[in-house]
Parts: structure tokens; C-alpha cells; sequence
């Protein structure tokens, strides 16, 4: 018997989720005709996609605090982020790698209830944001904790953001 998540991110390939913004009822009726006969629930498919997803609220059992999360789904096998309600997206590999980097770096963006993955994406686009956040890190190591801030522009809008 295949993982729930497993069969969920077959059927988002199937139907294009990697290229295309795909619902979620789309994604869970695929998903339940590539395993028929599972005891499943129609919102457990639901809710696992929600966990693998990198930026929806319900990842958190608790309000967000990073140091409670601890080893999470979404954080462990990240896959797919929220378009707008009800629509989803596969990430891709540099997706994925672009997430990883923001977790890493502790970017306060990941942890908040939702948010734009548009976002995430434009911060690693100049990657000065990554090299300037390394080395206030290492200038600062004797510090118990660090903080650097930068803006980010992203469909006309300034987001600030903070790396830890």
C-alpha cells in the first residue's frame, strides 16, 4: 500500500501540478482513482496534502512557533505550496531547494500561517541576500542570536524579512 502523500503527488503529476495550477478536488479525485478500494477518507487526503504543502496555516498544530515545530512534514518532505484557496502546485526541485535554504537560514517568512511562495522565490533570486545573511551569521557567532533584515519587492509590494 502506497503512502498517502506518495499517491497525491502521482496524481498532482498526472495532472500537470509540476507546470500548471491543479485544485484540490482534481488532485484528490485522481488520487482516489489511482487507489481504489483504500480506506482513505475523502479529508485525509485532504489534510495530507495541506501538511506537505510549504506555506498553509495547518501545518501548524499550535500557532507557529519555530521552536515547538521541530521535525514537521513540511518541513521534511516539502512538495507541494497553496496557489490561493483550493489551488495547488508541485514544487520543483529548485523549489524545493530555494525552501530548504529559507529553513536553513531561518527566514521568518517560512513561519508565518501563509504566504506568497512568490516571495520565497524572488529573496533567492539575488543570491547577495543568502552571501550578506552567511556573513552577518559568522560576524556575529559569539552572539547568542543574530538577526539580519532585508526587503524584497515582489509584484510591487516591499516585504521585509528577517534571517536568525
Amino acid at each position: 500500500m502506497k503512502r498517502l502523500i506518495d499517491l497525491l503527488v502521482e496524481a498532482a503529476k498526472e495532472l500537470g501540478a509540476e507546470s500548471f495550477d491543479v485544485s484540490l478536488s482534481a488532485i484528490r479525485k485522481k488520487a482516489m482513482q489511482l487507489d481504489v478500494g483504500s480506506d482513505y477518507k475523502e479529508s485525509s487526503y485532504d489534510a495530507e496534502l495541506n501538511y506537505h504543502a510549504v506555506n498553509m496555516r495547518s501545518r501548524f498544530p499550535n500557532p507557529p512557533d519555530k521552536n515547538k515545530i521541530g521535525s514537521a512534514r513540511w518541513k521534511d518532505e516539502p512538495y507541494f505550496y497553496r496557489v490561493s484557496i483550493g489551488v495547488y502546485r508541485l514544487l520543483s526541485g529548485k523549489d524545493k531547494e530555494i525552501f530548504r535554504l529559507a529553513v536553513q537560514n531561518n527566514l521568518d517568512i517560512v513561519y508565518k500561517d501563509e504566504y506568497d511562495f512568490g516571495i520565497l522565490r524572488n529573496i533567492y533570486k539575488n543570491k547577495e541576500n543568502i552571501k550578506s545573511a552567511h556573513r552577518a551569521k559568522n560576524n556575529n557567532a559569539q552572539k547568542d542570536h543574530w538577526t539580519y533584515s532585508f526587503k524584497v519587492i515582489y509584484r510591487s509590494r516591499i516585504y521585509v524579512c528577517q534571517a536568525e
